[in-house]
């Protein structure tokens, strides 16, 4: 199945919403899971969301989300979606939690390299293709072309996240501006 593909305007809006939370949330994680396609999601025939939750074996369902039809097409999808997610127990508590949101960006972005850091001004968090990476390296080249200078092929996406105290949260924020720049790459068709 096809996840839902999340825009650039759409990772930019969840990163603001990553920089901009004062402390973890239920509800962010569970757009973030909508976002980093942590479950698998398909329209049942009678218009209801079946969702299956990939830490269970075999197909079990999660939950099934009843929805009318609606107008606004994925952003009514990817809501609603938010909202059945919002209770599940097994969601990941990505903004409270780096090594959950470490593995999704693994999943996400093959072959970046991530750095984590936190002082007591602030935390900090970086991505950046990891273009010496054995097994990705030369499909980062591929994908990106050879790193520029001055522009997130070389320099990664850095965020300073003031003040200290929730730096999972840097890490989503990182990870969300990395995808926006990723996802903006391949719709534009073109390499720094």
């Amino acid at each position: 199945m096809k996840p839902i593909e999340t825009s650039v305007k759409e990772w930019l809006t969840l990163a603001d919403a990553c920089r901009d939370a004062e402390e973890p949330s239920d509800q962010l994680n569970a757009v973030l899971a909508v976002a980093f396609n942590a479950f698998d999601f398909r329209i049942r025939d009678n218009g209801s969301w079946a969702i299956f939750d990939p830490a269970q074996t075999g197909l079990r369902y999660a939950m099934v989300c009843r929805t009318e039809p609606q107008e606004g097409g994925a952003a009514v999808a990817r809501a609603d979606m938010t909202r059945c997610l919002a209770g599940l127990l097994s969601l990941q508590p990505y903004t409270a939690s780096i090594d959950a949101t470490r593995l999704a960006i693994r999943k996400m972005l093959p072959g970046w390299a991530i750095r984590v850091g936190e002082c007591h001004l602030s935390d900090d968090a970086w991505l950046c293709p990891d273009w010496n990476d054995p097994a990705h390296g030369a499909r980062l080249r591929a994908e990106y072309g050879e790193p520029v200078v001055g522009h997130w092929t070389n320099d990664g996406v850095d965020i300073d996240r003031r003040p200290a105290g929730h730096p999972a949260l840097a890490l989503c924020e990182a990870a969300c501006r990395a995808m926006a720049e990723v996802v903006g790459a391949r719709r534009a068709g073109d390499a720094p």
